[in-house]
C-alpha cells in the first residue's frame, strides 16, 4: 500500500504540513518536528522508523513548508495591517561579535557583525562533516575544528588559512575539539575517552576514562583548570586538568546530550533527553535548578559570562533562555529547526544558534529579538562559537 509518510512535493505548504493555513507559530513548530523526525537523515534514529530512499528530497519539501508557515504566522493579522502602527525595534546593547559555524557540508564558516553578518571566511579541508568549531584565546587568533574524518584543523581566523592538522596516530575519532582558555590544550572524545592534546605538535598528554558510555559533550571551565563531560551512561563528570583526575560524578535519570560550566567553576548546566535542562551545584552534587519548558531533549547548553543566563537549544525547534537567579524562562527564540547548538557571546549579548535548516542565526539576549539570519551552508548547522573578545 501506499506510504502515509510520503510528502507531495507540489503540496501547498499547510497540507504538507498537516495544519491549517491559519496555523499558529507554535503548531508549524509541532507539525514540522513530527515530520523531521520522519525525514531528516540525522534524525530518523529517534523515530525508529525504516529507511526511505526519498527522505532527503521529502525533508527539503518539509522544512520549505516549515519556512513559509512561520513566515506566514509571524505576519500581522489582517486587521493590524490596517493600522498605522509601525514597531520600533529597540537597539541591542551588545558589542561587535565574529561566530564561527560547523556544518554537516565539511566546511566552517567565520560570519562578522562588522561586515552586517556577512561570511568572512569558509575554511574548506575536512573529508566528512564538522561536527565542533572553537576558538583560541584572543591572542593567538585561532580556531580549531573537528570532523568526522578524524582529524582536528587549526585555522588562522583572520585569513582562514591551515595552520595544522592533527591526526591520531591509531585513527581513533578526533570529536568535539575544544581549545582550553590558555591555548595551551585541545581536547577531543573518542566514544567514552576524552584526550588531551598540546596544541602545537599534537601529542596525547593526558587521557580521561570513567565513562561507560558515549559522551556527547565535552568543555572546559572558564579558567581552563577543569572540564565536563556528558555522556550516554546518564553521568556528568568534572574532571581536573592537570592529574586526569574524575573531581566528582554527578548522577541523572536519562542520557546527557549536552553540558556547560558557570564561570565561578561551581555550577554545570546538563541538557538531557528528557527536555529539562539541570543546573548543578558541583560541590553539593545536587541539582539547584531545573529549567522546565522544553517539549524534546536540549541538544546544547550555554552560560553566560556573567552567570546570569543558560541557553539551551532542543529538537523542538526552539532555544530558550533562562534566568539563574529565578529559574524562570526569559525568552523563546525559533525559526530554524532543530536547533542543533548555542553559544552566548563573550559579552553575554548575543546568543548564536545553529540550526538544521541549514543557517545560523544570532539572538539579541537582553530583548530576545532575532538579530541576523546567517546562509551559506549546503547542510545543517552543527556547532557554533563566538570568538573571545
Amino acid at each position: 500500500g501506499a506510504r502515509t509518510s510520503c510528502v507531495d512535493g507540489s503540496a501547498a505548504w499547510h497540507d504538507v504540513l498537516g495544519v491549517s493555513p491559519a496555523a499558529s507559530e507554535a503548531d508549524v513548530r509541532k507539525a514540522f518536528r513530527k515530520l523531521a523526525l520522519v525525514h531528516h537523515p540525522d534524525k530518523r534514529g529517534s523515530a525508529q522508523l525504516p529507511p526511505q530512499d526519498d527522505s532527503d528530497d521529502a525533508f527539503k519539501v518539509v522544512l520549505h513548508a516549515y519556512e513559509e508557515g512561520l513566515r506566514l504566522a509571524a505576519q500581522p493579522s489582517a486587521g493590524t495591517r490596517h493600522g498605522c502602527a509601525v514597531e520600533v525595534r529597540p537597539r541591542p546593547a551588545g558589542g561587535p561579535w565574529l561566530l564561527a559555524s560547523g556544518s554537516s557540508d565539511a566546511t566552517a564558516r567565520l560570519w562578522a557583525s562588522a561586515r552586517g553578518g556577512s561570511c568572512t571566511h569558509s575554511v574548506r579541508g575536512h573529508a566528512a562533516e564538522v561536527d565542533a568549531v572553537s576558538f583560541g584565546p584572543a591572542a593567538s587568533g585561532m580556531l580549531a575544528t573537528s570532523s568526522f574524518d578524524k582529524s582536528v584543523r587549526l585555522w588562522s581566523a583572520a585569513s582562514g588559512e591551515c595552520l595544522r592538522v592533527l591526526v591520531d596516530p591509531d585513527g581513533r575519532d578526533m570529536l568535539q575539539a575544544s581549545v582550553s582558555p590558555n591555548g595551551a590544550y585541545i581536547l577531543t572524545v573518542a566514544s567514552d575517552t576524552v584526550r588531551l592534546l598540546d596544541v602545537e605538535v599534537g601529542a596525547c598528554l593526558r587521557t580521561l576514562r570513567g565513562h561507560a558510555g558515549h559522551i556527547f559533550s565535552a568543555a572546559f571551565a572558564p579558567d581552563g583548570r577543569s572540564l565536563v563531560t556528558a555522556s550516554s551512561d546518564r553521568n556528568a563528570k568534572v574532571w581536573d586538568v592537570s592529574s586526569g583526575r574524575c573531581l566528582r560524578t554527578l548522577q541523572d535519570a536519562c542520557r546527557l546530550k549536552s553540558v556547560a560550566m558557570s564561570p565561578d567553576g561551581r555550577h554545570v548546566a546538563v541538557g538531557s533527553e528528557d527536555s529539562v535542562v539541570k543546573f548543578w551545584h558541583i560541590g553539593q552534587g545536587r541539582v539547584e535548578l531545573a529549567f522546565e519548558g522544553h517539549s524534546a531533549g536540549a541538544n546544547s547548553v550555554a552560560v553566560s559570562s556573567d552567570g546570569r543566563h543558560v541557553a539551551s537549544g532542543s529538537d523542538d525547534c526552539t532555544a530558550k533562555i533562562w534566568s539563574v537567579s529565578t529559574g524562570v524562562c526569559l525568552h523563546t527564540l525559533g525559526g530554524g529547526g532543530f536547533v542543533n547548538a548555542v553559544a552566548f557571546s563573550p559579552d553575554g549579548a548575543w546568543l548564536g544558534a545553529g540550526c538544521v535548516d541549514r543557517t545560523a542565526r544570532v539572538f539579541d539576549v537582553g530583548f530576545g529579538l532575532p538579530a541576523e539570519v546567517l546562509k551559506g551552508h549546503s547542510q545543517l548547522v552543527r556547532s557554533v562559537c563566538f570568538a573571545p573578545s
